[in-house]
């Protein structure tokens, strides 16, 4: 659920943990950060990182969530993307994504899309 209330959004992993803590616990950046990667590893998310055209390199410090098929999260979760903004970012990422093998965030807008070659 915080994945879907987050889709688009800039995240950063201690900003997850602290989420979905239970209340007096605190799950670690490194548990989030497993999570995530079995949730990539089975399709059902990508992490889009921001591009940086100097290094030429992705930044991974923080990353934003788009659902690779809203409608099998939605099937298999009960979980979709929620409002218009959101749905829309999916969306567009998704269109990009079946034309480029990785698409990023672009430094200079972070509402934008890039796709480096």
């Amino acid at each position: 659920a915080f994945l879907a209330d987050n889709v688009g959004d800039p995240i950063t992993l201690r900003q997850a943990a602290a989420a979905i803590s239970p209340r007096g616990k605190r799950l670690s950046p490194n548990t989030i950060e497993a999570y995530l990667t079995a949730l990539e590893d089975a399709y059902v998310i990508e992490r889009c990182y921001q591009w940086d055209d100097d290094s030429e390199e992705p930044v991974k410090r923080n990353c934003r969530v788009f659902f690779t098929d809203p409608a099998l999260c939605f099937a298999c979760f009960g979980i979709v993307p929620d409002f218009e903004r959101r749905a829309a970012a999916n969306a567009r990422w998704l269109e990009l994504r079946r034309e480029h093998p990785r698409v990023y965030l672009s430094a200079e807008d972070p509402c934008e899309f890039v796709c480096p070659v």
